[in-house]
């Protein structure tokens, strides 16, 4: 779903999946909105597709600005990333995470420990995002594939407003 701002109280969602366009929406009647809205399918379940991937949309459009996290990684590139990180999980606790992901981390991060600071979702990569926004704080994650590499995540903290 791509969201695109077209003023103050209108933005346009258009859904490649349901292959549905909602024109001029509403921002200020996000409970009980009203849209005009153009099919190519014009089967109800297309627009049924459209109501849920509205839906999504709003909710993580709002999320990122009520969530925020915080976390730690440890990046390594290459063929054997994965195993590499494999062979550190054992080792690694939420205790001495900063000294391994200033051992081991391929990231300019790791000259703080690891610590990429406070973020809300969509910040990060998606697969980054995941983990970071769904599972246990102050344990160790992974080995996580993104688009640079692997990555073990330590999830510090997360806020909901």
């Amino acid at each position: 779903m791509v969201m695109t701002l077209l003023s103050t109280k209108a933005f346009e969602i258009s859904s490649p999946s349901s292959n549905l366009r909602l024109k001029s929406f509403s921002a200020s009647a996000f409970g009980s909105a009203s849209a005009s809205a153009s099919s190519r399918t014009g089967s109800s379940s297309a627009r049924f597709g459209l109501i849920e991937d509205i839906q999504d949309g709003i909710a993580g459009f709002a999320k990122r600005f009520t969530h925020k996290a915080s976390a730690s990684h440890i990046l390594i590139k290459g063929a054997d990333s994965e195993s590499k990180l494999n062979e550190l999980l054992p080792e690694i606790t939420a205790d001495n995470f900063a000294t391994y992901a200033s051992k081991y981390s391929s990231c300019p991060s790791a000259a703080k420990g690891g610590a990429l600071g406070t973020f809300a979702p969509g910040q990060m990569v998606k697969e980054f995002d995941k983990v970071v926004f769904n599972d246990a704080i102050g344990v160790v994650h992974g080995p996580v594939k993104t688009q640079f590499g692997h990555h073990l995540i330590l999830v510090t903290d997360r806020t909901e407003k």
